[in-house]
């Protein structure tokens, strides 16, 4: 008996291409740290634009624009999106993509956020997915037993977290190995 009743998708990797931001940030000594401190609600904005801009030599008016440029144009991986659209129980976003990120997103991708019940940004909850907190918060706020919790995410490493957790999971290869193994998970 299927007992799925929830669907947590990563943005980044699975709804939609990665992005390539190796290059914008130049591999600049100590840009992960600050990325993982922004991404995680650590700092604000502000923060996070005047030590990017400093960092990389960009001023801070042009900081927004020149990150827009690093990111876009970053396409929905269409076969997937169908998918997503199409699930009738519930979706949840998962993603540890960062404040300005997210407005990009929504800017670019509105249908992603009508059809998703919640949120669950890094930035917000305080944790990254490489944290096992985070698993416990999105629980928690869903309201479901984590066995009837299907989280799909690209990376092996965040799969095995929200295993640890007692949450169903599909690692993302690529649209054809989703749609088999969802099919698969949801008839049960």
């Amino acid at each position: 008996m299927n007992q799925i009743k929830a669907i947590v998708w990563d943005i980044g990797g699975v709804l939609l291409e990665n992005p390539f931001i190796g290059e914008f940030w130049k591999n600049k000594e100590g840009s992960e740290e600050l990325r993982h401190k922004f991404g995680s609600g650590k700092i604000t904005k502000t923060e996070f634009i005047n030590q990017a801009s400093k960092m990389l030599g960009i001023p801070k008016k042009n900081f927004i624009e020149e990150y827009g440029k690093a990111y876009f144009p970053i396409k929905k991986i269409n076969e997937v999106f169908k998918i997503f659209l199409s699930f009738e129980g519930k979706n949840y976003l998962f993603s540890d993509t960062n404040p300005i990120h997210l407005e990009f997103i929504k800017l670019k991708y509105p249908e992603i956020f009508k059809k998703s019940e919640n949120i669950f940004m890094s930035s917000k909850i305080g944790y990254r997915k490489k944290d096992l907190e985070s698993y416990d918060i999105l629980i928690n706020k869903i309201d479901l037993l984590p066995e009837e919790i299907l989280f799909i995410d690209d990376s092996m490493e965040i799969i095995n977290l929200a295993k640890k957790k007692g949450i169903s999971t599909i690692l993302y290869n690529n649209p054809k190995q989703l749609k088999k193994e969802l099919k698969e998970k949801l008839n049960d």
